[in-house]
């Protein structure tokens, strides 16, 4: 009998808007770093381990342009703002997760983004899932929907 094993990817867009002039425009997408502490979370999610409804995920943007590394955690991203995931959904298998950013919310140049499961609204808490350096910016003319996009895949 054949093994199948699991693969996990991870897809970031940013999806901005100028509530001025109208204009939209999306970055993206951009893959990176499913981190080990994110994979150890999802496998204690499917035994119970850790029970379902202490998953609060939160969107952490940084400030950190060091390369994403399979060990990263939550320390490594330089946290800057940090904002609880307002929609979840899942599609087959794809589960999508975004963030919407109004004008007042972290505005100003960023380094990376991540999210963070098992997280409160406190600054470095929770186990960060995955990590992606790429460098963005908000202006407080627009508001920018954060999207991620978690694909799981049997390969042989």
């Amino acid at each position: 009998m054949d093994s199948i094993n699991i693969s996990v990817s991870a897809d970031w867009l940013f999806c901005y808007e100028n509530i001025e002039t109208g204009e939209k425009w999306t970055q993206g997408p951009f893959k990176n770093k499913v981190v080990q502490g994110g994979l150890e979370n999802l496998a204690a999610l499917l035994i119970g381990e850790v029970p379902s409804g202490s998953a609060a995920l939160h969107c952490v943007i940084g400030s950190s342009d060091v390369p994403a590394q399979l060990d990263d955690d939550i320390t490594d991203m330089g946290e800057v703002a940090r904002k609880i995931i307002t929609s979840k959904s899942r599609q087959l298998v794809v589960a999508r997760f975004r963030t919407f950013l109004q004008t007042h919310e972290a505005n100003g140049d960023h380094q990376c983004v991540g999210l963070a499961a098992r997280s409160t609204d406190q600054a470095g808490s929770g186990v960060l899932l995955n990590r992606l350096v790429q460098p963005f910016s908000k202006a407080d003319n627009t508001v920018l929907t954060i999207e991620v996009r978690f694909t799981f895949q049997g390969v042989s």
